[in-house]
């Protein structure tokens, strides 16, 4: 097989595999908490409250509408390997903070991602995630931890509408009212059909045949 074939097959292949859920095509707005609306991010290793319409995409029911975003540092020791910033859902008091999401395709499969933070000395906290107002996951932080730590979270579903709203509500636990339920990057992202994956998997097959069959070739050329 000539090279520009096997350049042809290879972009086919690779063009699939970017079909594959990534960030790049999340439906969620900020999902990683690093936008702003008429306010500026908080400084290096500080965190800030902003109101309703101040961080892109999101909303809260905090009484005093603010949510607060974090950046590792002040929320004890640890690294956030997700981003410069988190969401604490805990402002002040336990809230719900939300996003609707548009755009959904019905009767198409999405995957909904996000990572969770049992922030130390918070106590025992927990908190739930809901899609269209019906609980899909509850978080839990059981407390105890000396270090800043990650969970990541993974919900599939088939979209029966075009909006969803999706939702993070802090839970009146035992632990420290007024923080922790640290959330980082949320993502949705639509899930290959079977037979994108059917084609994908042909694909690569075809072009291990076609590279066996040049070696082939070439060896048969080098023998003459």
């Amino acid at each position: 097989m000539k090279r520009f074939a096997l350049l042809s097959v290879a972009a086919l292949v690779f063009g699939l595999v970017g079909a594959t859920p990534s960030n790049a095509n999340s439906l969620i707005v900020n999902g990683y908490f690093n936008s702003f609306t008429g306010a500026s991010a908080p400084g290096a290793g500080g965190w800030g409250l902003y109101s309703n319409g101040q961080v892109t995409g999101w909303t809260t029911t905090n009484s005093a509408g603010l949510i607060e975003i974090d950046s590792a540092p002040p929320i004890g020791p640890g690294t956030n390997p997700f981003g410069t910033y988190s969401l604490e859902v805990n402002a002040n008091v336990p809230e719900t903070v939300s996003q609707t999401i548009s755009g959904l395709t019905i009767g198409q499969t999405y995957l909904l991602s996000w990572a969770y933070g049992d922030r130390p000395g918070s106590g025992a906290e927990s908190m739930n995630v809901l899609l269209n107002g019906a609980i899909v996951a509850t978080d839990t932080d059981p407390g105890g931890n000396s270090a800043l730590q990650w969970y990541e979270n993974y919900y599939s579903f088939t979209a029966t509408g075009t909006t969803e709203t999706l939702s993070f509500a802090g839970l009146p636990d035992t632990g420290q009212p007024s923080y922790g339920n640290e959330i980082d990057g949320v993502s949705l992202v639509a899930t290959p059909e079977p037979s994108t994956w059917l084609l994908l998997l042909s694909g690569l097959g075809f072009l291990g045949f076609a590279v066996l069959r040049q070696r082939r070739v070439l060896s048969f050329s080098n023998a003459l």
